[in-house]
């Protein structure tokens, strides 16, 4: 597929002058050290970001295990050694970053069904649990963005019920047991990944995966410029975090140019995700029954959550056209195939001169 130049694209590709990063400030931007804001990077941050990739000198399909490895050994650490609420976040991460390992051999995988399955089966024991600290961060983040308009004493009670409720859902649905046989399943998932073999080697192994996300991404990104509802822009934030993943594990093949990219994907998936949150945030007061016992202020929460979601749609579009729509999904792993190629051979040269 060619260079999109529908009409629906076209006023997005104008507002590329006038819509920079940093240009507004951002609703419900998550917390990353060393990112966008001149700050230093924190150290375990780095390292860990290191061991989240292909080596130019390593074969695909051992990498492949040591990175399900690596990050399943992450999340058992966080299981036995953090809280609950953060080990639920971090063991669903780290099954997350699993899956996307698995989508970017998906071709070359006999095995992908199977193993992509076990580790969305095991993130989703926990997944309410999660969605319930989730809430609570959104709902800060409108205060500090808002405090000036919100009743700080209404607000200060629906912060305390939301907390009730999170515990609520924690006893009884038993998150020490969760935890526990998620500790389960992820030492089992790990037995099974050291299984796991590819049949092809090299860059074709993983240009299937590549190509398929990144077209997705692109198809979801019209998708959601045409329809314009919380469905599609959520459907398109997952696609391009499958995509930002792939960047990451594949930028050793030219760091100068993937790490900017798999930056900016992670600017646009936080875009989509603070949108999001504020979606699901809205619809979780209704369903809990917080909308009736607090009505007032759950009224003004409503209000502000979807100024911001027109906000952060608009900043959402000129990066996602720059991602995804200025360039079709072979043309790009075209390019990603040369940079690997290009990068083996150097290894091997500085390997076979040192």
């Amino acid at each position: 597929m060619g260079v999109v130049t529908s009409e629906s694209w076209t006023s997005v590709g104008s507002t590329l002058a006038r819509t920079g990063r940093g240009s507004l400030p951002r609703p419900g931007r998550r917390n990353r050290p060393g990112r966008c804001a001149g700050r230093p990077a924190d150290l375990l941050q780095l390292l860990e970001g290191m061991s989240y990739a292909f080596e130019t000198s390593e074969p695909v399909g051992p990498a492949l295990t040591r990175i399900a490895h690596e990050q399943i050994d992450k999340a058992l650490a966080s299981i036995d050694e953090e809280g609950p609420h953060e080990a639920v976040h971090e063991a669903r991460r780290r099954c997350k970053k699993v899956r996307a390992a698995l989508r970017l051999v998906r071709p070359a995988l006999d095995d992908y069904a199977d193993a992509n399955a076990f580790f969305r089966d095991t993130a989703r024991l926990i997944s309410e649990l999660r969605d319930a600290t989730a809430h609570l961060e959104t709902l800060d983040a409108i205060r500090e963005h808002h405090g000036g308009a919100i009743d700080e004493e209404a607000l200060g009670a629906l912060r305390r019920a939301m907390l009730s409720e999170r515990e609520r859902r924690s006893t009884e649905q038993d998150i020490g047991d969760r935890l526990m046989t998620v500790r389960d399943r992820l030492v089992e998932g790990k037995r099974r990944a050291a299984d796991w073999v590819l049949d092809e080697g090299g860059f074709e192994a993983v240009s299937g995966g590549l190509e398929k996300t990144y077209r997705r991404a692109r198809q979801r990104a019209e998708k959601a410029q045409e329809r314009d509802d919380a469905k599609s822009f959520h459907q398109w934030r997952k696609r391009v975090k499958y995509h930002r993943y792939h960047v990451k594990m594949l930028r050793r093949c030219f760091p100068e140019l993937l790490e900017a990219r798999e930056a900016a994907s992670h600017d646009l998936t936080d875009l989509l995700g603070d949108e999001h949150d504020r979606a699901v945030l809205q619809q979780f007061f209704s369903e809990t029954g917080l909308a009736d016992d607090h009505q007032s202020i759950t009224t003004v929460i409503a209000g502000l959550a979807a100024v911001e979601r027109e906000r952060l749609r608009e900043r959402s579009r000129p990066l996602g056209y720059k991602l995804f729509i200025a360039e079709d999904a072979s043309s790009f792993v075209a390019r990603v195939g040369q940079w690997w190629e290009v990068s083996r051979r150097s290894q091997k040269t500085q390997s076979s001169s040192a």
